[in-house]
């Protein structure tokens, strides 16, 4: 039991870290939302930045690293804090360790519940496409165009065989025009690895499941991509009207899908409505693949250095922690000096 509370109270201690910083993350990200909404890699950089310390400090608990006195001070405050639920089963408060073994289990309930949905729904998007059919619309691209008599939305999806698959009832409402501008949507998503890059976010949401920031920031993301796939199909001389009446066209089919990991058109009500608005105002942004590397790198490399001092900080709080008396030597002696802790030794 002492292992398992334990186990299941630094769980708990890392899901409220991860909504916390997350939290930050996004409350950073969202001061800039008018002047990056149609660049997905800023979205992407801050969802980095949100994710990737709770990723990495299971990796850096194990690895010794040296501690700073800042580190010592917290580490000391988070053991005076989670003392209850590091003692064992048969202490007088067995309150705590139980509500974090509770917590524990929730979490695991919710990601395989998260987890079972991913795959449905990825399961539902082969079904469709294998039960659609070659369409009779043309393309200069290695992209096969089919239809479905389901109701779902427009939507593609890449890998070895990319395809956008068509609503049937959709398809032959649309004028000629409007099919083309939907199609270049869509190819820009194939084009861009949207599909691939939609699937990874899904699989973040999936085991980020209890925290609403990290979703935040994926669906920014996908909007973000949104935005800039609807201005490389306007890039052609395309009437925006037309563009804008196709995507109510999709809206008012009234179709959605159960897999977010696809790139649809026009699926999301309160999405489309602010791509509509720049559609119709034709705003366009030029962001440089330098500086979408540039910036998800420093992303990367500095959460994973935070990741690294609260992974050093959590190991020296746990108690049997080898380095948390050497480390609380040193401690001491940056505090008071040698000669004082030598003094205070020979007194005992």
């Amino acid at each position: 039991m002492t292992t398992l509370a334990s186990f299941s109270a630094w769980l708990c201690v890392w899901l409220a870290g991860s909504v916390v910083w997350a939290a930050v993350m996004n409350a950073i990200a969202s001061r800039a939302v008018d002047r990056y909404q149609d660049w997905p890699s800023y979205w992407l950089a801050w969802l980095v930045a949100a994710v990737a310390p709770a990723l990495a400090a299971p990796l850096f608990a194990f690895m010794p690293a040296p501690a700073t006195s800042l580190q010592i001070d917290a580490a000391l405050a988070i053991a005076d804090l989670t003392a209850p639920l590091q003692r064992a089963s048969g202490s007088p408060n067995t309150a705590l360790p139980w509500l974090a073994v509770a917590g524990m289990a929730l979490f695991f309930a919710g990601l395989l519940r998260s987890a079972i949905r991913y795959a449905a729904g990825l399961r539902g998007v082969r079904s469709i496409i294998r039960a659609s059919q070659p369409a009779s619309v043309e393309t200069q691209n290695a992209v096969l165009i089919l239809t479905t008599s389901r109701n779902t939305p427009v939507f593609c999806v890449g890998g070895a065989r990319p395809a956008i698959v068509f609503p049937r009832a959709l398809l032959n409402s649309m004028s000629s025009e409007q099919i083309a501008l939907v199609i270049g949507h869509e190819l820009a998503h194939v084009r861009r690895r949207d599909p691939l890059l939609f699937a990874a976010l899904e699989a973040v949401k999936v085991l980020f499941w209890f925290n609403p920031f990290v979703h935040v920031l994926t669906e920014r993301a996908r909007l973000a991509a949104e935005i800039s796939c609807d201005r490389i199909a306007l890039a052609g001389g395309g009437e925006r009207k037309l563009y804008a009446e196709a995507m109510l066209k999709a809206l008012d089919n009234g179709a959605d899908i159960s897999s977010r990991a696809v790139a649809t058109f026009g699926a999301r009500r309160h999405a489309s409505q602010t791509r509509l608005a720049h559609i119709l105002r034709g705003v366009r942004r030029k962001h440089r693949g330098l500086a979408s590397v540039t910036l998800i790198a420093l992303s990367l490399m500095t959460s994973t250095t935070g990741a690294a001092t609260a992974a050093t900080t959590a190991r020296l709080s746990t108690f049997g922690d080898s380095g948390m008396l050497s480390a609380l030597s040193n401690r001491l002696v940056d505090l008071y000096g040698t000669t004082r802790c030598q003094a205070d030794s020979r007194a005992e």
